[in-house]
């Protein structure tokens, strides 16, 4: 078994890259949020600057950009609970606790439909989790 001091010097980096990875998330899903609310609130004036074109049925374009902005604002808000979630994750792996959440935290990174910077946490998820994987890092979490 390893020491104290090789796990803790092994398990940080990928740590801070989880908590990297949980903040990266956290605003491109403010991103998608403030889209969202964008397109819901802006839709009733270009509807109404669309009224007038015969060529474009304003009804129905307020509708499809309503539905586009709820669903923005709820994909959003997913990807910020799994950011907390990945973020806390990291936290938590860097203190050598809970490896659960440490391993929930590093698949959450991996996996692209948790949040909109999946491009930039996945590489970072999966060295979370190769070090996750050791023995001796297992064996070393309270």
């Amino acid at each position: 078994m390893a020491t104290g001091g090789s796990v803790s010097g092994k398990i940080t980096p990928p740590a801070i890259c989880l908590m990297v990875a949980g903040g990266l998330n956290v605003l491109g899903s403010l991103y998608w949020i403030f889209s969202g609310l964008n397109a819901t609130l802006n839709s009733g004036q270009i509807s109404k600057e669309l009224k007038n074109n015969p060529q474009v049925n304003a009804d129905q374009f307020t509708s499809m950009m309503n539905t586009f902005g709820v669903g923005f604002i709820l994909w959003g808000v997913l990807g910020l609970l799994c950011a907390a979630v990945i973020g806390f994750a990291g936290l938590k792996m860097k203190n050598l606790q809970s490896y659960g959440l440490a391993m929930t935290g590093a698949v959450l990174a991996v996996s692209p439909c948790t949040g909109p910077c999946c491009i930039f946490s996945l590489p970072l998820g999966i060295y979370a989790l190769i070090i996750l994987m050791s023995s001796d890092v297992k064996a070393a979490f309270r």
